[in-house]
């Protein structure tokens, strides 16, 4: 908690500041510090001023802001969004998000108890999140989380799930396709290599990128993702539309989809025997059934 000394005291000329709403004054008093990370990155993409203005009523809350995805790994395109992971102590609603989607800015709001579940649940996106994001608030919370031990168990249930996952992706196959599965077939497929591919990282440190250590046997990995995302972005805006399925994808034939998914089902049973070998468990026996 803030004392009132902090929110009623002086700053020293020069610094970079943000308000935070007092509570007993019922407006706008002191005005804290930036962390250096968010100024510098605000220098850097100047989009993010936007992150502060829009924080303002909610710092009383903030624990932490982290900075992530493929703008910070460098390998965005011009449409990209800007990732952000917010945590908080309380629960706030969703104007914040709404608010900074108007300027290509997408924030995850995650409270500290929603975060404790989620890395003991299903901890894979999260973890990986953190461990390669810039904290823009809060280094320490992020390298408190990041320090913690690995959830092994959980992490081997969502490999599990993932795998019963593409066999139902394969039962999908079973007939000929229409438009509309195959765009399905190709957004689930890929959600499940990303999400082994996270995995593994968290295990491996030396782990090259995704296509370089995926095999996709039927064709260019490169364009099939490529595929993915204009597909991903369809399903993150208005939904899947049939009418509007690109024509790459309505092309592809049901062997091309078959073997995508059989891919990244060997994919994502390797990593699971091997982080479980690594640990003396049993290799995977997932029953399709």
């Amino acid at each position: 908690m803030v004392s009132a000394y902090v929110r009623h005291g002086r700053l020293s000329p020069g610094l970079e500041k943000v308000g935070i709403y007092c509570t007993r004054c019922r407006r706008f008093e002191i005005e804290r510090p930036l962390q250096p990370a968010l100024i510098e990155f605000i220098k850097k993409f100047p989009i993010l001023k936007h992150v502060t203005t829009s924080l303002k009523p909610y710092m009383n809350t903030v624990r932490g802001l982290y900075f992530h995805g493929s703008r910070v790994r460098g390998d965005h395109r011009e449409d990209s969004d800007y990732d952000l992971v917010l945590i908080t102590r309380d629960k706030i609603g969703d104007e914040l998000k709404t608010e900074l989607k108007e300027h290509n800015i997408q924030v995850e709001v995650f409270t500290l108890s929603q975060v404790k579940k989620q890395l003991g649940l299903t901890p894979s996106y999260l973890l990986t999140v953190l461990r390669e994001s810039v904290p823009l608030i809060g280094v320490e919370l992020r390298d408190k989380l990041v320090r913690k031990k690995m959830n092994d168990i959980a992490l081997q249930v969502e490999l599990k799930d993932c795998i019963k996952q593409l066999e139902y992706l394969k039962k999908m196959l079973k007939n000929e396709p229409d438009d509309y599965i195959k765009a399905r077939v190709i957004h689930s497929a890929i959600l499940r290599l990303r999400q082994a591919y996270s995995i593994k990282r968290l295990y491996y440190k030396d782990v090259p990128e995704l296509s370089l250590d995926f095999t996709y046997s039927k064709g260019n990995f490169d364009e099939i993702y490529e595929l993915y995302r204009i597909v991903r972005d369809m399903v993150h805006g208005k939904g899947l539309n049939e009418e509007e399925i690109p024509e790459m994808v309505k092309t592809l034939t049901r062997d091309e989809l078959k073997g995508l998914v059989s891919s990244v089902d060997a994919y994502a049973k390797d990593v699971f025997d091997r982080i479980t070998g690594s640990m003396g468990r049993e290799k995977i026996n997932v029953n399709p059934e």
